[in-house]
This record gives C-alpha cells, sequence and structure tokens, in this order.
C-alpha cells in the first residue's frame, strides 16, 4: 500500500465523534501531557479534528491503547478501541518524508 508522504511537522486530523470526544474529556479514564493535552483541549472548544504530526499520534495511540486495555466498562474500552481504530488507518495512510 502506497503511503503519503508529509513533512515531520505537517499534522494530519483525528476526526471524533460526540460520544469520543466527552469521552476524552473524562479526567478519571484519560490524562495527557503537554502538547497532546493542549490540542485536546483545543479542539474540545472548535469541534474540527484533533490535529497531530504522526509522531504525536503514534503517541496518541499508546495513550488510547493503553486505557483501552486497562478499561473496565466495556462501553468505554469499545469507544477507545473504535479512536485506536482511526489512528491506525492515518498510520497506514501517511508517512513522515525523508
Amino acid at each position: 500500500m502506497h503511503k503519503e508522504s508529509i513533512a515531520a511537522d505537517e499534522t494530519v486530523r483525528l476526526t471524533l465523534s460526540d460520544e469520543e470526544r466527552e469521552l476524552l474529556k473524562d479526567p478519571m479514564v484519560f490524562f495527557l501531557d503537554g502538547d497532546l493535552d493542549e490540542e485536546v483541549q483545543r479542539e474540545r472548544k472548535a469541534r474540527d479534528g484533533l490535529r497531530f504530526t504522526l509522531e504525536q499520534l503514534d503517541r496518541f495511540g499508546g495513550y488510547i491503547a493503553g486505557h483501552a486495555n486497562h478499561a473496565e466498562d466495556p462501553e468505554k474500552e469499545a469507544l477507545l478501541d473504535g479512536i485506536y481504530e482511526k489512528i491506525l488507518c492515518l498510520e497506514d495512510t501517511y508517512e513522515e518524508a525523508e
């Protein structure tokens, strides 16, 4: 599969459903640091999708996968799995240009 090459500082958009967005608001479910948290906070207001570089997207995916693996609520696990699937789709579509 051919991936589209993008610059290291270029961002891709991860679109969230209202339900997924609400889940990320819950600090008991999800906690991020630094630049990832800033982007989640920005998106909550703008509601136009999360914008991440591929490196940030990879880190965000790690957080999502970790929380999905430890979720005790099957509904929350399903939502987190759905977000992770979207991340994998983006990672399968784009690669960092050399």
